[in-house]
């Protein structure tokens, strides 16, 4: 309560980051939709499946194909990676969320 800015306050949206990342709604591994009903499957399978189909897209498509839209929940280091990422993929087709 004694910080001169806010107080020990929290805006709304920091508020909510404990939420988002400990809640018993989280998953906490990956899904795939198959025959209509989710499973499990391993970090290994998913990403080489999303991985696959993402290279597929870019070689067909470009790398402008892909639109990489960031979160307004990311730490500064979060956005940074994101933004290197996107750079990496071949493309400037970034944007956030980060609206007031």
């Amino acid at each position: 309560n004694t910080h001169p800015i806010n107080r020990g306050g929290l805006c709304c949206k920091g508020a909510s980051v404990r939420d988002a990342a400990i809640s018993n709604k989280r998953l906490k591994s990956p899904m795939k939709l198959v025959n209509g009903k989710w499973q499990k499957v391993s970090w290994e399978t998913a990403l080489d499946e999303i991985a696959k189909k993402l290279l597929r897209i870019r070689e067909e498509s470009g790398p402008d194909s892909v639109f990489w839209m960031g979160s307004a929940k990311f730490s500064n280091e979060q956005a940074y990676m994101f933004r290197k990422m996107a750079a990496l993929w071949g493309t400037n087709n970034v944007d956030h969320q980060a609206r007031v």
